[in-house]
């Protein structure tokens, strides 16, 4: 295999472990934001020339670093999809989940949520070795181009 194949498999090995990591680091948060299960389904992490890019639901960031309230409505097609995913039920009986998901809106509109990171905490985990050993991979490739 070549130099550059062989520094591919290992950015692809690597790749694969932050993803893990940063799945495992979302899971082990409490309360779990699991409710369909999308964010997680969603992480991936894809090597590049210089790193990795990571990629999820665009509301990552909500889960990552929390929100204040400021008077902005969230989206509703995600609540309505956490009611059905939880199976919370109104409770009176002329409440429609839609309506629900309202005052859910409502409510989150002025409210802060509370951060609860997971993607620096996935990626650290990982650790220097994953790391060092990528390294070792490409410094023997510059080694051999100037032999």
């Amino acid at each position: 295999m070549s130099l550059q194949g062989e520094i591919d498999k290992e950015k692809d090995k690597l790749a694969e472990q932050i993803r893990e990591s940063i799945v495992d680091a979302l899971v082990a948060q409490n309360p779990i934001p699991l409710a369909t299960g999308r964010l997680a389904s969603s992480i991936e992490v894809v090597p590049t020339e210089d790193g990795f890019d990571i990629l999820a639901e665009d509301w990552w960031k909500y889960v990552e670093y929390g929100r204040q309230g400021r008077g902005k409505f969230p989206p509703i097609q995600p609540i309505m999809e956490w009611i059905s995913a939880k199976g919370i039920k109104p409770k009176t009986p002329n409440t429609s989940p839609s309506n629900l998901a309202w005052a859910i809106a409502t409510k989150l509109k002025t409210s802060n949520i509370k951060p609860r990171p997971f993607l620096q905490q996935g990626i650290d985990a990982v650790g220097d070795e994953a790391i060092d050993k990528l390294g070792i991979i490409i410094s023997k490739a510059i080694d051999e181009t100037f032999e």
